[in-house]
């Protein structure tokens, strides 16, 4: 393992750093980074290094106080280790981590301090020997989470003796999803065990939806407006009078969602869950402007009047049955679902029988097509969800402890 010294270098994987044993070898003495480390030896970022285990790792998350705090102790082996070489190195082991938003510069985001500032460099760490371990130390310290979920990820960890050798390693840094780690059941992931130390926790977001909602290009035109609905009561919706959009607590849960494709992935979870949802209410967004507002017609307000017999806005009936109207009251214009005018629907889903997609149905609400399932309700649910089929959460981006970059890759709960 390399937290044990083995100089054989990593066999790739996500992660895997630029192997850096023969040029830290070069010259009079050798220098290795002992930690952070690859503490299982595979060669990857994968490595949860926590208070526990005395830091010990490549992944390092922020806790969950407010403010966060980020701890990142630094262990240099030098060698050979004798009273000559540690009396010449003295106050040139040099320890630089790369910056988490302002950290290196004003630090009103993010605040950087080093137990053992390297001289004239604030922002760098020196290494100060240890007998016990025969280590060169330093440790970082980072306060207060950043606003950006970019600003998370691969960082590099850097040290060297000044104008000689030197190692470099890469980490990772993560945001804390939960209050206290637990099994994934429904009785545990609610809102009281989120974390919400955020720049704007104030707001009352966890830090899942705060830095998850940064990945999400969400549909329609904006600037949209969401909010975050906590439990009991909470539910995740499209507030059509309001155009609001509303994210509840369980968007981190597993969840089975309608069509997804291919079945195996699901159910959906974490990120995966959150951005689905996310897409599938700003796409009610998307329709309620570009079907019903770009034409005049408030949908909110006018099925609450239009009633087949009468009422506050009540037109003839064949004034219902023209293009931009909804005579079916499933909330899809009647334009969207004549069947005659299928090839040029943009919303009708490619590669499906039209016999079966077309939504059009004059007398009922769902329509009455095959395979449909009973719990989703209305002709404009049931195209959402067959549009979204493929949606995920964008992992890549997800740096949530736990997620789909901490530990296992592409695995959330780990």
């Amino acid at each position: 393992m390399r937290c044990e010294g083995n100089l054989k270098p990593p066999t790739g994987g996500k992660g895997t750093a630029e192997p850096p044993y023969w040029r830290a070898k070069v010259g009079k003495y050798r220098l290795v980074i002992k930690n952070p480390c690859d503490a299982n030896g595979d060669g990857k970022i994968n490595d949860d290094a926590n208070a526990g285990n005395n830091y010990t790792g490549n992944e390092f998350t922020y806790t969950p106080d407010s403010p966060g705090v980020l701890t990142i102790p630094v262990r240099v082996e030098i060698t050979p280790d004798t009273p000559e070489v540690r009396a010449e190195v003295q106050d040139k082991v040099r320890i630089r981590i790369d910056a988490i938003n302002d950290s290196h510069g004003a630090g009103e985001n993010v605040a950087l301090a080093w137990d053992n500032p390297f001289p004239g460099e604030a922002t760098a760490g020196k290494g100060v020997y240890n007998a016990e371990t025969k280590t060169w130390n330093a440790t970082a310290t980072f306060t207060k989470l950043p606003p950006m979920n970019d600003d998370f990820g691969k960082k590099t960890v850097t040290a060297e003796i000044v104008d000689g050798v030197s190692d470099k390693v890469e980490i990772e840094v993560f945001w804390p999803l939960l209050e206290e780690p637990c099994p994934f059941s429904e009785d545990d992931w609610k809102d009281f065990n989120y974390v919400k130390n955020h720049p704007n926790a104030e707001n009352g977001w966890p830090n899942w939806m705060f830095y998850w909602l940064q990945t999400v290009s969400l549909l329609g035109p904006g600037p949209h407006s969401v909010e975050y609905a906590p439990d009991p009561a909470g539910r995740t919706k499209y507030d059509h009078a309001n155009q609001k959009i509303f994210i509840a607590y369980d968007c981190t849960w597993r969840w089975e969602k309608e069509y997804i494709d291919p079945p195996e992935d699901n159910p959906l979870e974490g990120i995966d869950h959150f951005t689905w949802a996310a897409i599938h209410e700003s796409q009610h967004h998307a329709f309620y402007h570009e079907w019903w507002l770009a034409k005049g017609i408030d949908r909110a307000t006018w099925w609450k009047d239009y009633q087949p017999t009468g009422g506050q806005n009540w037109k003839p009936e064949e004034e219902y049955k023209k293009p931009d109207y909804d005579y079916d009251g499933d909330f899809i214009p009647n334009r969207v679902e004549y069947k005659q005018s299928i090839k040029e629907n943009p919303w009708v889903f490619t590669g499906h029988d039209p016999a079966v997609d077309c939504t059009y149905d004059w007398q009922n609400l769902n329509s009455p097509t095959p395979g449909k399932l009973e719990r989703v309700y209305g002709d404009e649910e049931e195209l959402n969800c067959r549009m979204h089929t493929h949606q995920r959460g964008d992992h890549r981006k997800d740096w949530g402890n736990p997620g789909m970059n901490h530990e296992t890759d592409d695995k959330f709960d780990d």
